[in-house]
């Protein structure tokens, strides 16, 4: 929930603890109520569209919220990947006698 609230203070918008816990967790059922949907296509940017237009946000900014929490997963798997290849590299090259 702080990262719905980092993204909205990074953008100026006026969005308080208890509206990004809202988001947040609603955000979550959404997607968890459409689980069906592979690699959740669409469902994060469309909940966080809709949700922002009902408290009375621009909707623009849910899609613009929701590419940037994509973003940031991109960055720890692209880290995860980093770190396994890494763990790799130096588990083969122990028992390379």
């Amino acid at each position: 929930m702080a990262e719905y609230y980092l993204i909205a203070l990074s953008i100026g918008l006026p969005m308080g603890y208890l509206e990004a816990y809202l988001i947040g967790g609603l955000v979550s059922l959404i997607q968890n109520v459409l689980f069906v949907v592979p690699f959740e296509v669409g469902t994060k940017e469309g909940s966080l569209y809709l949700l922002f237009q009902l408290l009375g946000f621009d909707p623009h900014l849910g899609v613009y919220t929701a590419i940037v929490t994509r973003l940031r997963d991109l960055v720890w798997i692209g880290l995860g990947l980093l770190l396994v290849w890494s763990a790799g590299r130096s588990a083969a090259t122990e028992s390379v006698p």
